[in-house]
């Protein structure tokens, strides 16, 4: 299904949208955010308007097994008659933006829409998955929920003053760049005329409390000696981000984000402490390190393994943390998870526990330089999938490595 998406900016920060959609054939609802409210729905070419309800409000959805939050508090809407292929659909926000999730806003300083943990534009969403979500949902990825995406565009207009990160600019038109097929948008468009910001090398860290000038400051410079060091050390010949970007939210959580050349943060810790470093190193990892498509929970396990192994060697090889007690930190988030999980009679799918498992396995029984292999043979694979992965250490590692590697996977995943 191609999905062609423009975004319009008015004065005010009001915002508004068409969402244009190839082959929409098969029995699909749309899920908008309530920030958002569904105006129109027509033919491409303007014939007759399509009937349209709302039938319910979907509280919350999540991928069963990662546990990760994908469609929140989102209106149901269902097209009545007969559908037109392709359509379009037209929509607005309601007036003043309000989400309860730090990621996400409008404001004079910033406008961020994540489409991750809001539906900021109408997605579709198979409709027997939205008769089955009306509260607390998990429902499983890759199958009912599947929708075959197709080509993705996502153009801008009218969001002067505002500089739209990772966009480019084609025949006149602001286009954001796609960022992977689970989460195809992030859009952030920051006005630095209202924004504060610290620079050093190629890395802009935003902020929006003054308080947090010195982390930010410092925020940016060890960002960009991680960089250094990824791009020589654990990924040469790779490429890298030219620039990157990091934002605080300055909220009181301890959250982080990657989506490609921007890092977003519930706030900054300085980057001289153990929080600080590994937060840093763990989300600029995933520039390379990335679960794509269709991120079910064994993908995200080697994205998540991987960032916390980077990290860990980064750490290391500056000779600032020792891996015992790493270990130990994540042996007891670990053994909480598990507690947490018997006591509700649920499977442990902690991706990152999971992922962090894996790849301390290849390390104890193959040492360092077979751990560092692995690493980056999951960030080479064009499609980061786990068959992916072992098909590239099975092609680059002797039998007996890929055997064992095969195995460990197969044990983690248990």
């Amino acid at each position: 299904m191609d999905i062609h998406l423009t975004l319009r900016r008015a004065p005010g920060n009001a915002i508004s949208g068409e969402a244009v959609y190839g082959d929409i054939s098969g029995a699909y609802d749309f899920a908008l955010d309530q920030n958002f409210i569904l105006r129109r729905i027509t033919g491409l070419a303007g014939q007759s308007e399509c009937p349209f309800e709302k039938t319910h409000t979907m509280r919350d959805g999540y991928l069963d097994q990662t546990n990760t939050l994908i469609y929140r508090k989102a209106d149901i809407y269902r097209m009545g008659g007969e559908v037109p292929a392709p359509i379009k659909i037209e929509y607005e926000s309601r007036g003043d933006f309000a989400s309860d999730i730090a990621f996400n806003r409008i404001s004079e300083e910033m406008i961020a829409l994540d489409a991750l943990y809001i539906n900021f534009y109408p997605v579709p969403i198979a409709r027997e998955t939205t008769e089955k979500i009306r509260g607390y949902q998990k429902f499983e990825a890759g199958k009912e929920s599947a929708i075959s995406f197709g080509k993705l565009s996502f153009a801008l207009e009218g969001f002067e003053p505002y500089r739209v990160i990772n966009s480019c600019v084609e025949n006149g038109k602001t286009l954001v760049r796609q960022f992977v097929k689970i989460c195809p948008f992030k859009l952030l468009a920051v006005n630095e005329g209202k924004l504060l910001k610290k620079e050093s090398g190629r890395v802009t860290a935003y902020y929006f409390d003054a308080k947090e000038g010195g982390r930010a400051a410092r925020t940016a410079q060890e960002a960009g000696h991680i960089l250094e060091w990824y791009g020589e050390n654990l990924f040469p010949g790779q490429k890298a981000p030219e620039r990157m970007f990091f934002v605080s939210y300055g909220t009181k959580k301890s959250n982080g984000f990657n989506r490609s050349v921007t890092v977003e943060l519930d706030r900054f810790y300085a980057p001289d402490t153990l929080k600080g470093r590994q937060l840093l190193a763990h989300e600029i990892a995933h520039y390379w390190c990335i679960s794509e498509p269709p991120a079910v929970w064994n993908e995200q396990m080697l994205a998540e393994g991987g960032v916390e192994w980077s990290h860990l060697l980064h750490s290391l090889s500056q000779g600032r943390l020792k891996y015992m007690f790493d270990y130990i930190f994540l042996a007891n988030m670990y053994f909480c998870s598990r507690v947490y999980c018997l006591l509700h009679r649920e499977k442990l799918y902690n991706v990152h526990l999971h992922g962090y498992r894996l790849f301390k396995s290849i390390y104890k029984k193959h040492g360092k330089s077979v751990l560092e292999n692995c690493i980056r043979h999951f960030a080479r694979a064009e499609v980061k999938t786990m068959d992916a992965f072992l098909h590239a250490v099975k092609a680059n590692e002797p039998a007996e490595i890929y055997a064992s590697v095969k195995s460990l996977a197969g044990k983690n995943l248990s």
